[in-house]
């Protein structure tokens, strides 16, 4: 009956993290969202106080941001030498890395300018 139960549980988890759009296994998204939350809490303690956001919108946007990322990583092996070699780490990484740049990527979208740093802001 346990194993029912167990088994059950990772269906439903599994069927959620599919209707989510994810390819990776549920137990690596899962750990991708807590990944891109303590990376959404570390860019929000490196951050000067003044530009801190809120701690309920720090976990939202690092939560969004993380889940944008892991749903485009496996895409990733289409946009060049770098994004190739961002695909081929864990899907783990990547998520939390996007939840350590959200407060970064989250003013830069809010501010409009959302180009590569290297190639200047839209205008």
């Amino acid at each position: 009956m346990h194993e029912l139960k167990v088994q059950s549980f990772s269906a439903s988890m599994a069927g959620m993290s599919a209707v989510m759009g994810f390819a990776a296994p549920w137990p690596h998204v899962i750990a991708g969202l807590f990944f891109a939350i303590a990376g959404g809490f570390v860019g929000m303690t490196v951050s000067p106080s003044t530009e801190r956001l809120a701690l309920p919108l720090t976990v939202v946007v690092a939560v969004v941001i993380g889940v944008f990322a892991g749903l485009a990583h496996p895409h990733f092996v289409n946009g060049g030498a770098l994004m190739a070699w961002i695909s081929a780490l864990p899907v783990q990484l990547v998520m939390g890395v996007a939840g350590l740049l959200s407060p970064w990527l989250a003013r830069r979208a809010a501010a409009g300018d959302i180009a590569w740093p290297w190639k200047g802001g839209l205008k």
